[in-house]
């Protein structure tokens, strides 16, 4: 099908405004909010009685009125910023994390961990005081080229990635080191991406060219083309027996990583997921944190009490706040741990940075070289 793109209706134009326009949905919701708030005012001025019988009242036509303009502005907006957050995530075309849900071993798993974080938040205020030791993890980057049309990813940018996943960590205590970089020709490889999903296919490649321990972080870099629409993915720890190497064992270190699109990185990205924090997202999975929005307003949430409930991830950016789930506090729209646009993503919280300590010092620490 051939479209028409000067035509006014073409879709292109649509498209693009959706991702131009993402956070417009914040700005939608303070209109809501302005609207309802005119309509309670309306409301208590009015000599509307709710207790008067319908069967009192006359059958007469409708009659626009101050009530129905208000009632339909409300409608309006609330319509609109519930559904361009879900238009302009679709329209970039990318989903944030290709990330599977934790399984129930790995809830069990942090529920022990978390058992010993009341204890360490009491034994500190704060990591930049120096009160518990920082936490040192090397980095491996392989830049994966299927083909000449694969994205090439220069050194320089992986610097700057880098200096981007220290600058989430720091205030947490948290050292990421660029110990080795190199571009893989993978045009040779008998497995591609139109026979298997990506972690079938991709696990191959981890085995053979993972490097150093279950405590070093091995980053896969790849062209969004074979992502599957995903920005990346990762593996959360699992509690491996150091030194032994049966067949289990063994599979789960060697496809321990994370995986990343060269279009989520910074200086050489795209709009919006182009400042680098795909790769602090998917390294917060690697030590072991959950999606903030994880089982949403009923279910078992992360696991980390400084995190409130929300009902699902939010898209975009993030003008204004919002609160999905009663109760339990606005939706942290700006951690790490959510899908909002990279320009929105600033923050972990205290009870994640107790989390990836304690599955660092159980799970990764004791691997170490």
């Amino acid at each position: 099908m051939n479209y028409d793109y000067s035509s006014p209706f073409s879709i292109l134009p649509f498209i693009l405004l959706l991702r131009e326009m993402a956070g417009a949905c914040d700005l939608l919701r303070v209109g809501a909010v302005v609207a309802n708030r005119a309509l309670q005012r309306s409301l208590r001025t009015s000599h509307y009685s709710p207790s008067i019988p319908a069967s009192s009242i006359n059958q007469e036509p409708f009659q626009y009125s101050e009530h129905s303009s208000v009632i339909i502005l409300i409608m309006m907006f609330a319509s609109i910023a519930f559904i361009l957050p879900i238009l302009a995530a679709s329209a970039t075309g990318f989903e944030r994390c290709g990330t599977k849900s934790p399984t129930p071993e790995h809830i069990r798993q942090a529920q022990h961990i978390q058992y010993h974080e009341a204890v360490a938040r009491t034994q500190r205020d704060s990591l930049v005081e120096g009160t518990v030791s920082s936490i040192d993890i090397n980095v491996y980057y392989h830049v994966i080229r299927f083909s000449q049309y694969d994205d090439s990813v220069d050194l320089s940018a992986l610097h700057s990635q880098t200096n981007i996943l220290n600058d989430a960590y720091r205030p947490h205590g948290i050292a990421w080191h660029l110990r080795g970089a190199a571009e893989v020709d993978a045009s040779a490889w008998p497995v591609t991406k139109d026979l298997k999903t990506l972690e079938e296919w991709a696990e191959p490649m981890q085995r053979l060219l993972r490097k150093g321990t279950y405590a070093d972080l091995n980053v896969y870099i790849l062209s969004a083309s074979r992502l599957d629409d995903v920005l990346g993915s990762a593996k959360f720890p699992e509690d491996i027996p150091i030194g032994v190497r049966n067949t289990t064992a063994q599979s789960k270190f060697d496809v321990d990583g994370v995986i990343v699109g060269s279009h989520t990185l910074p200086d050489v990205g795209k709009y919006p997921f182009d400042l680098g924090k795909t790769l602090v997202h998917e390294t917060g999975h690697w030590l072991d944190l959950f999606h903030t929005f994880e089982g949403g307003c009923d279910g078992s949430g992360d696991g980390i009490d400084d995190t409130p409930t929300e009902a699902g991830p939010h898209y975009g950016a993030c003008f204004v706040s919002s609160d999905t789930c009663d109760g339990d506090g606005e939706d942290a729209i700006a951690n790490y741990m959510n899908y909002s646009y990279d320009s929105c993503l600033r923050e972990f919280t205290l009870g994640q940075e107790v989390r990836m300590h304690g599955a660092w010092k159980r799970l990764r620490a004791p691997h170490q070289a």
